[in-house]
């Protein structure tokens, strides 16, 4: 883990990326969250909603984030300190 960092009070969407390089592992340490992940060959969405649920979002995965609760707060360890150029936009 080279980079750790949390999500919270959010209003709307979170995400609309992928990454070249960086794996990441998704935990709600309070509330919920749905993760949508598109990995370019099938579609899936994610309620993370306990601390023991752990969702890992691999390079390929384009993702969002959002239906968050008041009170979620989400856990983001990250393979990779943070980079702008390790980030794409574009969906598949």
């Amino acid at each position: 883990v080279k980079r750790i960092y949390y999500i919270f009070e959010v209003n709307g969407e979170r995400g609309g990326h992928r990454h070249k390089k960086t794996i990441q592992a998704l935990i709600s340490l309070s509330g919920r969250c749905r993760d949508f992940v598109d990995d370019g060959v099938s579609e899936n969405s994610y309620l993370l909603d306990e601390p023991n649920k752990c969702l890992i979002v691999e390079p390929k995965d384009w993702h969002t984030m959002d239906d968050f609760s008041e009170t979620a707060t989400l856990l983001v360890l990250s393979s990779e300190p943070y980079s702008r150029s390790d980030y794409i936009d574009d969906k598949y």
